[in-house]
């Protein structure tokens, strides 16, 4: 088993240990979930599933600013 995962942030490589949440993840970079469109390995995730979904190694992460609703 691995000591840790390595996975692609908006096109940087990041590495971390098992167990670390998209969630976490993006706080840990300063990033507030509820302002954020997150695509998780081509697929769009609501705030509250980004917020427990654990990070697999060769996990694709993708972020842009959330539209404000009109």
């Amino acid at each position: 088993m691995s000591l840790q995962i390595t996975f692609t942030f908006d096109g940087t490589p990041y590495t971390r240990p098992p167990g670390c949440t998209i969630g976490d993840f993006l706080c840990e970079q300063g990033l507030r979930l509820e302002r954020l469109a997150i695509e998780y390995n081509g697929r769009d995730l609501t705030p509250a599933e980004a917020a427990h979904l654990l990070l697999r190694h060769g996990d694709q992460l993708r972020t842009r600013p959330r539209r404000a609703e009109a």
